[in-house]
């Protein structure tokens, strides 16, 4: 099955109509949940994976063989870019939602410096994102997407 696009195409799964409510901080009738559009859970969902597969792709893998290969570097960076853009088209379409997300604006901009100014990637810094921040980021994610209304 395919998961929803942001350009309206639905699979079979999903149902444009989460609970009525058009906004993430809007409360929906379950306690403790807010309404979220399942554009934006999608979104999470997208960054949430890539940055996963962040944590698979590094995971007992010291420093100096992240730096020797170029097959991770490069796995690596392209997560993070995809992370870095499910995170740009939340901002867009949910921006109260994407308030939410410590160091968002660092997260975006890690991704435009991935995506479009590839010979001034600093690997230091985005080996310090893989061993020190990608952890709970996810975990945020995760949280965020918790709160998604499973309607």
């Amino acid at each position: 099955m395919r998961s929803p696009r942001s350009s309206g195409e639905m699979s079979i799964w999903w149902s444009p109509t989460p609970c009525g409510t058009p906004s993430s901080r809007s409360p929906c009738s379950k306690a403790h949940r807010t309404c979220m559009r399942p554009e934006s859970a999608k979104l999470l969902w997208d960054a949430s994976a890539a940055g996963n597969a962040v944590r698979e792709f590094t995971d007992g893998v010291t420093k100096e063989r992240f730096f020797a290969e170029l097959l991770l570097r490069s796995a690596v960076e392209r997560q993070l870019e995809i992370l870095g853009e499910a995170l740009v088209r939340l901002r867009r379409d949910d921006p109260h939602l994407a308030d939410r997300i410590s160091d968002l604006r660092k997260i975006i901009g890690m991704r435009n410096i991935l995506a479009h100014e590839y010979g001034d990637i600093d690997y230091e810094t985005v080996w310090v994102v893989v061993a020190k921040y990608i952890e709970p980021l996810i975990a945020e994610l995760d949280r965020l997407l918790s709160e998604a209304d499973p309607a």
